[in-house]
């Protein structure tokens, strides 16, 4: 394979080259640099081949040849894989979208395509399974996803804030942020579903967004409480201390449209009066008018995480064990809000121990949620 910096260094310099001749190259090569930075949030910025094709993937009339040539063999059947990828995927696509047209933009609740600019669940999975079936390469798979991103930003940044009916919209949440779970790459899913619901659904977006930032100045005391006190715990017992050589805690935010989709089954709850189920927040508008309906927060779109990494690979899952424990020891744990999946993974492999917890300051309750894995345990819950 490669090596990175150098294919990366060989890369830039063809495209360079590339643009010198080409009409409209500046656009298209600053697209290709947008696409290498997306690929380089994921495990493969490590990988030269894979970021050099990033660089490359939009310069359109570039010979195989010449990338063999200057850049390398690896890199130049990247691209090949992402052409065909590409190609197929359009006239699957021209075909299921002939049968099923998008929906006619109109009035309604901010949300609503959200709900009606999706593709049926089984053309959505007949896509997907295309997609693996003729990627070959695996590793164009991410840079599939990349470009996909990249041209979902550039339809938000012409629309301006206005949603309305978009195929990349569409595809991006029923298509490419399930690959990409599917795949591990949850940084480029939590990021296609992000800009997918910026475009079909801006105003929704924003209140859960503008919901975080009123209540961040009451929760940030809470959360630097929090953070001194599970580091000073987690760093101080003599248990983990002798058994690790390195501790991590860091904060997690749930994702914006993670959020939203949680919003149905929470107002259930809240019809119900189960109220400890959410926290409830009040926005205001752009006339500091109060919105007609608050937004629920899930309790764990606030989440701690502690990550260590033991000295000694059988000893992980008693350490998160006893981590959880100390926890438990120094916060009161909410009823049925434990999950294990330390010892009942996830199908895709993920581990960890969750649970969730309350604090109090000033006098009020503040439930959280506590993360708890080891480092092999986070690159596989991050990275697949």
């Amino acid at each position: 394979m490669d090596a990175p910096v150098e294919s990366a260094r060989a890369a830039t310099a063809l495209l360079a080259d590339w643009a010198a001749r080409v009409g409209d190259a500046e656009a298209r090569g600053a697209r290709g640099v947008a696409s290498a930075e997306y690929i380089c949030r994921t495990p493969y910025c490590y990988d030269g081949s894979v970021v050099a094709a990033a660089l490359l993937s939009e310069c359109e009339g570039l010979e195989i040849e010449a990338v063999k040539g200057r850049v390398g063999n690896d890199t130049a059947a990247l691209l090949q894989s992402l052409s065909v990828i590409e190609q197929l995927y359009r006239l699957q696509k021209a075909r299921w979208d002939a049968e099923r047209p998008l929906p006619a933009a109109g009035e309604g609740e901010d949300d609503r395509l959200l709900y009606s600019c999706r593709l049926p669940a089984t053309h959505a999975e007949n896509l997907r399974n295309l997609l693996v079936a003729v990627a070959g390469e695996y590793r164009a798979l991410p840079l599939a996803l990349a470009r996909r991103l990249d041209a979902l930003h550039l339809e938000n940044s012409a629309a301006r804030g206005q949603a309305s009916p978009s195929a990349r919209a569409r595809d991006a949440l029923d298509v490419h942020a399930p690959l990409a779970e599917r795949v591990g790459l949850y940084s480029l899913k939590n990021d296609l579903e992000d800009a997918a619901f910026e475009r079909l659904a801006p105003g929704a977006r924003k209140r859960i967004v503008r919901g975080l930032d009123d209540s961040r100045q009451a929760r940030d005391a809470v959360l630097k409480d929090v953070t001194q006190r599970l580091k000073q715990l987690m760093m101080e017992d003599d248990v983990i201390r002798s058994a690790v050589t390195k501790i991590r805690v860091t904060l997690r935010e749930k994702a914006p449209f993670s959020v939203w989709r949680k919003q149905r089954t929470l107002r259930q709850r809240r019809a119900g009066d189960a109220h400890s189920d959410f926290l409830e927040v009040w926005t205001h508008g752009k006339d500091d008018s109060v919105d007609q309906e608050p937004v629920l927060y899930p309790l764990d779109t606030i989440a701690f995480r502690v990550v260590f990494n033991p000295k000694r690979a059988e000893d992980s899952a008693a350490l998160c064990y006893h981590a959880l424990k100390l926890v438990h020891r120094t916060w009161p744990s909410m009823a049925n809000r434990t999950k294990d999946y330390v010892e009942d993974p996830k199908p895709n492999g993920y581990q960890s121990l969750h649970t969730t917890v309350v604090t109090r300051l000033h006098r009020r309750k503040y439930p959280f949620e506590v993360q708890i894995r080891t480092g092999d345990m986070h690159t596989v819950a991050e990275f697949g």
